[in-house]
């Protein structure tokens, strides 16, 4: 039923649509400094759709730690429930407008949950992951301490594509709630990422957008490596 889906089991939480794209599809060969401060492939359930053309939404409670932890996702500290609720809900104008060569994408992410002691901030690397820009402190709490930190993340996004051209960027704030043995803390991290791409082969980005996400560019003649003639070209270059 395309207006209410039901997903269960681990997948990419409904987050980020830099995260949403494929790594086979995404358009530089490593996602933004925004990626680390989402939820990625997580366990929970969901119901998503599209209830009129040009809008999706999404709802998720996750499990609240990534799958590629050493512990697959399960938790580790029973002093806080580590469980997030997500939801993200897009808007296309141009498909409301029935204008099928154009993108004009608008986005909004929401997550809150729960998370314990000594993870949530991470340490964070630069996109090509050469140089750690941000390590996390060392909190300390005494035992009948709340072990928990209180997370919430509000993430926007947008693009304006028509025929080969694109612009995209997306904006998301982190913001940490805890309290250590000698004080209180809220504290946010905010990242952002602005991107300009231009297909010189002519493929057009609203062909490969859908449902709030895009696919892959297909070339409009195939590859030939004798004549190295064809494929799809691109270039771009992006701000985080």
């Amino acid at each position: 039923f395309e207006k209410a889906k039901i997903r269960v089991g681990q997948f990419k939480m409904p987050m980020s649509l830099e995260q949403l794209t494929s790594s086979n599809n995404i358009d530089f060969i490593e996602r933004s400094i925004l990626d680390s401060y989402i939820s990625a492939k997580e366990r929970g359930a969901q119901v998503y759709g599209e209830p009129t053309p040009g809008f999706t939404y999404a709802l998720a409670l996750s499990n609240g730690n990534k799958a590629t932890e050493v512990t697959t996702g399960s938790e580790q500290d029973n002093r806080v429930d580590n469980k997030d609720v997500l939801g993200r809900f897009t808007v296309n104008l141009a498909e409301i407008m029935g204008n099928k060569e154009m993108v004009l994408h608008g986005g909004l992410a929401l997550a809150k949950g729960d998370i314990p002691f000594g993870s949530g901030f991470g340490n964070a690397r630069t996109e090509s992951r050469g140089a750690t820009y941000f390590t996390a402190p060392t909190l300390a709490v005494s035992n009948g301490a709340d072990k928990a930190i209180d997370r919430t993340r509000i993430g926007v996004e947008g693009i304006i594509a028509q025929g080969p051209f694109k612009l995209q960027g997306q904006y998301l704030k982190s913001n940490f709630d805890f309290t250590t043995l000698t004080r209180g803390y809220d504290v946010d991290i905010n990242t952002w990422y602005a991107e300009a791409l231009w297909t010189i082969t002519g493929e057009t980005h609203a062909s490969r957008y859908k449902a709030g996400a895009f696919g892959g560019i297909k070339p409009n003649k195939n590859f030939d490596p004798d004549t190295f003639s064809g494929g799809a070209w691109e270039v771009g270059a992006r701000y985080s």
